[in-house]
């Protein structure tokens, strides 16, 4: 056999070098990756920890996808966003994806973040808030979410309140810290974080009160969702997506405090242990991402008979379970 001289088999070295990398990574010579812009449904933070672990790590690249996550500080963006085409994939509101195809503007939920609902009231112990009758005459934050509206209707006439007999505002996205600071007795909450912002300052003496103790519809609180236009011709682009973020999410599941690390090498305004603990919370929400269409259905149902939608929607329309795999 003919010997290549030093210099060439040096470069054949390099070659196999870049082949095997290429094999890793899901590329081969001449691909380019797919640009994917992601909208998440609110600013980065520990809550969506693991799809930053999901580009930190590489697995979006090396499925092929060149992913940019994009966030707000308004929580109706994203939905828009999906919806509009502006965005072809994000993170939407189940009660808001209802609400948007109940007007005509279809939003298609390909994976389900939560295998339950995470969504309450939270108020410190000392104020003697034990239940929802304890909320008469107290100052309650409620954000401007339909879903967070009826649900919080609901469980007041459950619990015999009048909604005239409690102090509502719109607290926005703040209201854990207005109930800190003593300017809200209690407040709408998600399980994941507003628990672990009190934990974080010391503050172990609260109480949370989930809605569906009060018969509001146990379904998910929010999924990643693709604009349904481009979902048609797109389909390997939405499997190879939640391929990698369920690599992300496994990843930061089982090193929080290094992915809270990474994390906050972007935003280092952000409390790196803040982080860790809101996505241990958020983590033991998850499921499989598998969308159980009878919960979206009795939520629409719900929301109907609250008259939070503008009209009848069939939920089996708006959820899918094509894009997740085997083990979805």
């Amino acid at each position: 056999m003919t010997r290549l001289p030093h210099r060439l088999l040096g470069l054949v070295g390099v070659v196999a070098v870049l082949a095997v990398a290429a094999v890793a990574t899901g590329f081969t010579t001449g691909d380019s990756p797919t640009k994917v812009d992601f909208q998440l449904s609110w600013l980065p933070g520990g809550d969506n920890l693991g799809f930053w672990a999901a580009l930190d790590k590489g697995y979006y690249r090396q499925e092929g996808l060149d992913v940019n996550i994009r966030s707000s500080n308004d929580p109706t963006q994203s939905i828009k966003l999906i919806a509009s085409g502006q965005r072809k994939l994000g993170i939407a509101y189940v009660g808001d994806i209802l609400t948007s195809a109940s007007k005509g503007s279809p939003v298609l939920a390909v994976a389900a973040l939560t295998n339950k609902s995470p969504f309450g009231i939270i108020a410190l112990s000392k104020s003697g808030i034990r239940s929802a009758k304890d909320l008469k005459g107290k100052r309650v934050g409620v954000t401007s979410l339909p879903i967070d509206q009826a649900f919080f209707n609901y469980m007041l006439k459950k619990a015999g309140v009048s909604r005239s007999d409690v102090k509502i505002v719109d607290p926005g996205f703040g209201g854990i810290q207005q109930v800190i600071q003593g300017n809200l007795d209690a407040t709408s909450a998600v399980a994941d974080y507003e628990p672990a912002v009190l934990e974080s300052k010391g503050i172990k003496g609260y109480r949370f009160i989930y809605y569906a103790q009060y018969g509001t519809p146990d379904a998910p609180f929010y999924a990643i969702s693709a604009n349904p236009g481009w979902a048609k011709d797109n389909g390997e682009t939405i499997k190879k997506f939640i391929r990698a973020t369920k690599r992300g999410f496994a990843w930061a599941t089982k090193n929080p405090n290094q992915a809270a690390a990474l994390f906050v090498k972007r935003y280092p305004d952000q409390d790196k242990k803040l982080v860790a603990t809101i996505w241990t919370n958020e983590s033991k929400l998850h499921g499989t991402l598998r969308n159980d269409v009878a919960k979206y259905q009795a939520l629409a149902n719900f929301l109907l008979r609250e008259k939070m939608l503008d009209r009848k929607v069939n939920a089996g329309t708006l959820v899918t379970n094509t894009y997740l795999g085997k083990q979805g």
